[in-house]
């Protein structure tokens, strides 16, 4: 059969967030909608060596929209974001070994200016335990440096940061999640993840300069899928964040609680 080569996506996510700022200090919620379209030469994976490598290069555009059907006066967060990526996936039996290069820039949809851009390096391993003909749990673990920056700020600083690199951070992230088969076509994944994210040089001007920043996320949830068929599911997700962060400031609390739950639709093409 003919090798397929390319893959367009197609996701659009309604959901509510009891934390709009992820700050315990300015807790609001919202609702959020994001839109996601993306297109990347994708090739089937090939043999390489004793497993399959399959390369990846594509474009990713994104729209997230706050606050609709409600007032809370949020729809000024409003933004877009456009991400360009490259990286491949080695797979190997059960094992499958991943990297990545993204580039990253945010747009504010009010002036469409550039508020923030990042590259970020990542690569990660995963490992795939097939428990009987209807379970699978999955474990990973991924590491990615985020090389941040954000436009000189105005005098003073609205937002509070102090240096247009003070996002650069390093994350290590282990996940963990059951795929158990309800029914035909219907997927229920619980799930689990822990993230100690490093802050090398954060600081604002609401404190004297610290030495660095260290956040643990902890993040905990479940997603229902139905698969319509190859190309188009439906999802319902709920998931609990708690992060807690060792850099106190008097204007900003950088640990957080917060409650995600929503739906979704995506569409998904390989020619």
């Amino acid at each position: 059969p003919r090798r397929n080569l390319f893959e367009v996506t197609a996701d659009s996510q309604f959901f509510y967030t009891k934390n709009a700022f992820l700050s315990d200090s300015q807790k609001q919620s919202s609702t959020l909608f994001v839109n996601t379209i993306q297109a990347a030469y994708a090739p089937d994976a090939t043999p390489l060596g004793p497993g399959q490598f399959a390369p990846t290069i594509g474009f990713r555009s994104q729209w997230f929209n706050y606050d609709l059907g409600e007032d809370n006066n949020l729809s000024g967060l409003d933004f877009d974001a456009q991400t360009a990526f490259a990286g491949g996936k080695f797979t190997l039996h059960d094992w499958q070994f991943y990297g990545e290069l993204d580039y990253t820039r945010l747009l504010s949809q009010a002036r469409y200016n550039e508020v923030y851009h990042e590259f970020l390096p990542e690569a990660g391993v995963r490992r795939m335990f097939i428990l009987d003909d209807k379970t699978v749990f999955i474990a990973g673990y991924q590491i990615a440096y985020h090389a941040t920056e954000i436009p000189a700020l105005p005098e003073p600083a609205t937002n509070n940061l102090e240096g247009r690199n003070t996002n650069d951070r390093l994350d290590n992230t282990f996940s963990f999640s059951l795929a158990y088969l309800v029914a035909p076509k219907l997927i229920v994944q619980p799930f689990y993840r822990i993230q100690y994210t490093y802050y090398p040089g954060y600081s604002d001007i609401t404190t004297k300069r610290e030495s660095g920043r260290s956040d643990l996320l902890n993040d905990l949830g479940a997603t229902l899928i139905y698969q319509f068929n190859k190309n188009f599911a439906a999802r319902l997700f709920v998931d609990y964040q708690v992060q807690n962060s060792d850099y106190k400031t008097t204007a900003n609390s950088t640990s957080f609680h917060n409650l995600n739950t929503g739906a979704g639709l995506t569409f998904d093409i390989r020619f």
